[in-house]
């Protein structure tokens, strides 16, 4: 049961009405920030930040809600600030802090609201009949393109390529709202959009990441499970025929990485040397006080010595990221706050097979990283596509009901 928003209305300039342009806010910024312009991620995320605020404006979030969240992140300002005092011999950094929780605080301000987002703009595309459906598909269908371009334009050594990360050798890059792409193969598979789901899928053989290969074929398989009917002959066909030519001329290294991952003994395809280092030292900073455990080291505390490498704003954040998401989050939040995280998902996200999908791009990928909560904007946009996407399939139910 959701939130039933009031009637919508038309703004004091008299040009489109709220719920307008609050879709609008939720789709535009995806676009313009898929454009293949080469941003490099410093710029990508300070776009991202911008970018989101009049979605956020525009959502009229829930006052009660607010001040709930506001109130959690003044535990965890003020527990990173006290855990960051008991160390005074160890470095901290209150630009990292807020460098993490800025995108943390817009993250579960989006979840807490979740419902009531959702609401209006379902609300929105039910008003408007199916053609408003189907421009929100198209608006997919050319996201894919965008992100497909920038993926295959990297590895023909374009500046194309909007990035959070790239290989020197032009073999890997993931750029911007990666996850997204993983997570709308899904949705483009059980809505029978064959050619934006292989775009998609050019995108992950692009990144050449183990954890979003397999994140691909989890999500794959839950569309299968949703309708088989979804998954016809025909597109298997000329999908997979299409997919081999990306494997093998595209970037070879992913079929590489996929055969290592199949080969490799359980367990091994996820160990990695650095993540093991990062890993080691969070724990032991995160044992060195009950509180510690109880309410996580904090985000200004400096949580491992960091990695050697010839890149010093790199060094610098590696020794307060953690390339492992479970450790990432647990070790900053804690038993109690990772607890009240965990439940501001479950209980303000709706419990469908939208949710399950999102479960299954971030389980393998939090192998990897912590930025989809911590840090950048990725995870972000991610929940904002799951929004247009519930919305989406709740009107095509709303539909067949008629």
């Amino acid at each position: 049961m959701y939130i039933n928003p009031p009637a919508d209305k038309v703004n004091r300039f008299g040009l489109i009405s709220r719920s307008t342009a609050l879709t609008a806010s939720a789709i535009l910024p995806q676009l313009l920030l898929a454009l293949p312009f080469g941003i490099p991620n410093s710029l990508t995320q300070v776009l991202a930040l911008i970018f989101v605020l009049p979605f956020l404006l525009l959502s009229r979030l829930n006052a009660t809600y607010m001040t709930l969240i506001t109130l959690f992140f003044l535990l965890i300002i003020s527990n990173s600030i006290y855990q960051a005092l008991l160390r005074p011999n160890s470095e901290s950094s209150y630009y990292q802090m807020a460098r993490s929780l800025t995108p943390f605080f817009i993250l579960c301000s989006i979840l807490i609201n979740y419902k009531l987002i959702l609401s209006k703009i379902s609300q929105f595309i039910l008003t408007g009949g199916q053609a408003r459906s189907k421009k929100i598909n198209r608006a997919i269908d050319f996201f894919a393109l965008l992100c497909a371009v920038q993926s295959v334009g990297f590895m023909m050594g374009l500046p194309t390529a909007n990035y959070l990360s790239a290989s020197g050798s032009g073999e890997r890059v993931m750029i911007f709202m990666s996850t997204s792409c993983v997570f709308l193969m899904y949705y483009t598979t059980i809505s029978k959009r064959h050619w934006s789901t292989l775009l998609f899928f050019m995108v992950v053989l692009g990144t050449g990441s183990k954890s979003i290969l397999v994140a691909s074929v989890l999500i794959f398989l839950l569309a299968a499970s949703r309708d088989l009917r979804a998954i016809n002959f025909l597109g298997v066909m000329a999908s997979g025929t299409a997919l081999i030519f990306s494997l093998y001329f595209i970037n070879p290294l992913a079929l590489d990485r996929v055969m290592d991952f199949a080969s490799s003994e359980q367990g091994e395809s996820f160990k990695d040397a650095t993540r093991a280092y990062e890993i080691f030292h969070a724990h032991r900073t995160m044992n060195e006080y009950t509180s510690s455990v109880v309410f996580g080291s904090g985000f200004a505390t400096q949580l491992t010595p960091g990695v050697p490498t010839s890149n010093s704003a790199w060094f610098e954040n590696s020794k307060y990221d953690i390339e492992n998401g479970y450790w990432g989050i647990f070790s900053k939040l804690g038993v109690v706050l990772t607890a009240i995280f965990v439940i501001i998902i479950i209980k303000f996200m709706p419990l469908n097979r939208v949710l399950f999908a999102i479960i299954l791009v971030e389980a393998p990928l939090f192998f990897k990283t912590s930025y989809q909560v911590f840090a950048y904007m990725d995870g972000v946009y991610l929940i904002i596509w799951s929004i247009l996407v519930n919305a989406l399939l709740l009107s095509r139910k709303s539909y067949s009901l008629r």
